[in-house]
């Protein structure tokens, strides 16, 4: 039950809202009169991080001067059906600062969940803000247009840096100039090859979950690159590390779930398309050994095996 109703809310995110709109809604209420708590005043809290079982990134940065912390949050709108997500910049002696607004919310994605990438878990991702190592510059990831891009904000507005037709899914700084690494998806090779499949029919096998989406998911683990960006003009190139690129971070998924053997001899046609006529062309792909779910925010390392179900 909790996987169908976080799969509900993350697909409440994706309906677009006006910027104006979403700086309204993430400002800081003041205390109003009391009153008995209600579920719409959880729903509508001002919230930050995510759960420690999926994603344990921290929640915010602080300045090279000590003097300024920077955090994501995002507020959901009962009303509107929707999320709003935003940057705030609270430094000492000063109200907080919205630095940045927008419609929408990132979610946590598996990057191998049982042989399958990029399945969705409801759950919001923590988007950490980075200071450059100068601090006049902040960037952070921002959902829009249904991909994770990168902004920047150079203390007097926030604008795009980068953007790529998969979702950035961290970064980080290189060295002590305006340069990040950048770690991207790349979806279009198993996009195409999911389009090639249902010419001649899906295989309806264990990538298959019908609550999630409407064909079947890739098989994991997710495939990636990186890519140097400045942050200043946008520039960016493909980048290759020395060695086996390190970590982003410490933090590892630990979310497991359980599934029933996979149906494997029954494939299924989009409309007006012909069954295979031979039997070779009917049998399924032979189905990969099962794995643990692998975290979407690392550089190499696979998930440490889970210890307790969602």
């Amino acid at each position: 039950m909790l996987p169908l109703l976080a799969l509900a809310l993350a697909a409440a995110a994706s309906n677009p809202t006006s910027a104006s709109d979403c700086k309204a809604a993430l400002q800081i209420k003041s205390p109003g009169p009391s009153h008995s708590l209600s579920a719409g005043d959880l729903i509508e809290t001002l919230n930050m991080g995510s759960i420690p079982d999926l994603d344990v990134d921290p929640m915010f940065s602080v300045s090279p001067d000590g003097q300024s912390i920077a955090v994501s949050v995002a507020r959901a709108n009962i009303a509107s059906n929707e999320f709003c997500s935003g940057i705030y910049v609270i430094a000492p002696g000063s109200s907080p600062r919205l630095i940045d607004s927008g419609a929408g919310a990132a979610f946590w994605r598996f990057d191998d969940y049982y042989g399958m990438t990029g399945f969705p878990s409801g759950f919001p991702k923590v988007i950490t803000p980075h200071w450059s190592p100068d601090g006049k510059h902040l960037a952070f990831l921002k959902y829009v247009d249904g991909r994770l891009q990168l902004w920047c904000w150079d203390g007097s507005r926030s604008k795009m840096t980068a953007t790529f037709d998969d979702d950035i899914v961290d970064f980080r700084f290189d060295g002590g100039g305006l340069s990040v690494i950048a770690k991207v998806r790349d979806d279009a090779s198993a996009s195409d090859a999911l389009d090639q499949e249902s010419l001649s029919g899906y295989h309806f096998d264990e990538r298959w979950f019908p609550y999630g989406r409407n064909r079947p998911f890739s098989r994991g683990p997710a495939p990636y690159s990186f890519a140097a960006i400045n942050i200043v003009t946008g520039e960016h190139r493909l980048w290759r590390p020395a060695r086996a690129p390190r970590r982003l971070h410490r933090g590892r998924s630990r979310a497991t779930a359980t599934r029933s053997p996979a149906i494997t001899s029954i494939q299924v046609w989009p409309v007006k398309q012909s069954a295979p006529s031979t039997a070779a062309e009917a049998s399924p792909p032979t189905s990969p050994a099962r794995r643990a779910p692998r975290c979407s925010s690392c550089w190499s390392s696979p998930a440490r095996p889970a210890t307790s179900p969602i």
